[in-house]
Formats: C-alpha cells, structure tokens, sequence
C-alpha cells in the first residue's frame, strides 16, 4: 500500500474517532467510580484494594486520557486528510520525466513569447 491508500483511509476512519474517545472515557470513569464504591464499602477489608485503584489511576487511566485528550485534538480534518493526499499524488506527478518534459516545453514556449514581446 501506498501513502494515498493510508490518507484515504484515515480520511474516513478519523471522524469517527470522536465516538470511540467518549466511550473509552465513559467506560473507564464508570469502573473507576465503581471500584472506588465498592472499595469504600469494604474499606477494612480492601486497604490494599484501594491503593491499587488509586495507583491504576495515576499511573495507567490517566496517561491514557492524556493520550486520547491529545491525539483528538492534533487529528486532522476530513478536507485536510484530502488535501494532504492530493498533495502527495501532485508532488509525484510533478517529479516524473514527463512532467519535467513538460515543464521545460513550456518555459521554452514563455521564452519565446517574452522575446516578441520585446520586440
């Protein structure tokens, strides 16, 4: 695959990204606030229950959000995943030795033109 198949497939997956970062935080702040209830209610019994929560808190749940926070707001629009693809299809044609060919036809072309119209 080629970077055009990547562009045009983040093209139609990353609009839809939005819903997936909701339901992950819904989810993960929905176990969190029941692990801590049900720890809170055992409190004797699960002391260590509750530092493990608070430490899976700390250091897995929230770098995770960060990241999710993060990566929504640095995704590119739809139109710009579009534009970044015709620009790399256009910086390929441009490099081809028919397009050099052509390039240098019509500057050969323009030359011409601006000397009569010196004259």
């Amino acid at each position: 695959m080629n970077n055009l198949t990547w562009f045009i497939y983040l093209a139609d997956v990353l609009p839809g990204m939005p819903w997936v970062f909701l339901w992950v935080s819904l989810v993960t702040c929905v176990f969190m606030f029941f692990g801590l209830m049900m720890a809170s209610e055992h409190e004797k019994d699960m002391g260590p229950y509750i530092i493990s929560c608070a430490q899976l808190g700390k250091y897995f749940i929230t770098p995770l959000m960060v990241i999710f926070v993060i990566t929504f707001a640095i995704a590119p629009s739809q139109k710009t995943i579009y534009l970044m693809a015709g620009s790399e299809i256009g910086e390929d044609v441009i490099n081809t030795p028919e397009a050099q060919q052509v390039k240098d036809i019509l500057k050969k072309y323009l030359d011409e033109f601006a000397e009569e119209d010196k004259k």
